[in-house]
């Protein structure tokens, strides 16, 4: 009851909402609300706790859906929009999400708004379900029907947006790229809008318990470390081999613990190392891949098919594993969204040491250290995740003219593609996401 007569004292009535003239006094109501009820937790009891959450997730749904996208509505879009002002220049879709929780009252990276949309859904949310194939949106709207009302972030081929379900209402907010002019709005889940365009979709629901404490203490999801993985043999393996990095990266002028980009090649059996130094990435060293396999060149299919992913992962602090079987490992992270959507199954692929592999990517002992030990130090110096892009050969005109036979040469020029914008970029690896059942790079 105290927690009640609190909100009421701050918020008599919802049409207090309405006489926010501007966007910056809705912010500051935000805050102060925050701030009450951040107190009023920090001193409570585990149950009323408990409470608490309960009725701060209603309060940040309610100014989600009621204040803050009635004052986005009508923002124009841009491929190329960050703006952080309603009505005020423009905004892409991923910019639109994240402003959207960041004014909310959640600490977010900036950079999450130009991320592909799965990656930071996976961040939000412990409650995820993915849809492949062309979905029909009565399978979307049965699945979001059958839950309680609450907010969703959903993520699409190459475009990200919210729903929100209350009551019999449901709909899907986003900065609409087929009405740029118009930009964000709401619509009914249907079939002409992007979310029924999408092959690809992953819903996943935000606001959960982990999501609201944070929120009531203030935690920050850029100061929110996973712990990197270690081990006694990792521990070892790393003080052995990093003054010997130090002193090889410091002759290029890099720095160990910074940024890394890892591109592999099978046919030519290479691992190139790229490490971060001011606006690019650098080849510090190309390793030789001991083996992937016997099943040469090609995706990967199914599980157990003995085959070496193609396409383009990443991996995050968890994917490392400090007490292989195979020395040291990371996991690649396949299936990725392109996998998935294309029905392909598997699971822990793996670069690793102890040269063998039935479909892993096998180094030897010596090479697994010093790249594992370069993942840890850029983990532990805070880069939240790396890529890993994997080709089927060096992609020559030549290498191309040798395998114009192959099942998979379309495959292979839409990887290219994504080869050749790291260069286009200025040895930046280009966001991957996907569309119409291809690889598509921004």
């Amino acid at each position: 009851m105290r927690l009640f007569i609190i909100l009421l004292s701050l918020f008599p009535t919802i049409e207090m909402f309405c006489q926010v003239v501007s966007y910056s006094e809705l912010l500051n109501k935000i805050e102060t609300t925050r701030d009450s009820l951040g107190v009023e937790y920090s001193k409570a009891s585990d149950d009323r706790k408990s409470e608490i959450i309960v009725s701060a997730r209603k309060y940040v749904f309610d100014i989600i859906v009621n204040d803050i996208f009635e004052h986005w509505y009508d923002t124009e879009w841009d491929f190329n929009g960050t703006t952080g002002t309603p009505g005020e220049g423009k905004i892409a879709c991923g910019y639109f999400v994240t402003h959207v929780l960041s004014d909310a009252g959640f600490d977010l990276p900036r950079k999450w708004g130009k991320e592909a949309s799965e990656y930071f859904i996976k961040e939000l949310s412990t409650d995820i379900e993915r849809f492949s194939d062309k979905p029909p949106i009565s399978k979307i709207i049965d699945h979001i029907e059958g839950k309680d009302d609450g907010l969703y972030i959903v993520g699409l081929d190459f475009h990200v947006g919210f729903i929100y379900k209350r009551g019999n209402s449901v709909k899907f907010v986003h900065s609409n790229y087929l009405e740029p002019e118009k930009g964000v709005m709401y619509q009914d889940i249907e079939p002409d809008n992007p979310l029924g365009r999408s092959n690809y979709v992953v819903i996943g629901r935000v606001l959960d318990e982990r999501m609201m404490e944070m929120w009531l203490k203030k935690e920050s999801f850029m100061d929110r470390n996973v712990d990197t993985p270690s081990s006694s043999r990792s521990k070892d393996a790393i003080a052995m081999v990093k003054p010997v990095l130090e002193k090889e990266l410091g002759e290029k002028g890099l720095s160990y613990g910074s940024p890394i980009y890892i591109r592999i090649f099978k046919e030519e059996k290479e691992l190139e190392m790229w490490v971060k130094k001011g606006g690019e990435f650098v080849l510090f060293k190309t390793y030789a891949v001991s083996t992937y396999g016997g099943q040469g060149l090609g995706p990967k299919l199914k599980q157990g098919d003995g085959k070496a992913p193609e396409g383009f992962y990443f991996v995050k602090p968890e994917n490392l594993n400090p007490s292989s079987n195979y020395h040291l490992a990371f996991n690649i992270g396949y299936p990725n969204s392109y996998d998935s959507n294309r029905g392909r199954t598997g699971s822990a692929i793996m670069v690793h040491g102890s040269t063998v592999s039935i479909g892993c990517y096998a180094m030897t002992d010596p090479f697994i250290e010093e790249i594992y030990a370069l993942a840890d130090g850029a983990f532990r110096n805070g880069q939240s995740f790396f890529r890993v892009h994997i080709f089927p050969f060096r992609m020559t005109g030549e290498n191309f003219e040798k395998h114009k036979e192959s099942d998979w040469y379309d495959f292979w020029n839409n990887l290219k593609e994504g080869y050749d914008k790291f260069t286009e970029y200025g040895n930046n690896p280009p966001n991957v996401e996907v569309s119409s059942g291809k690889y598509v790079f921004n």
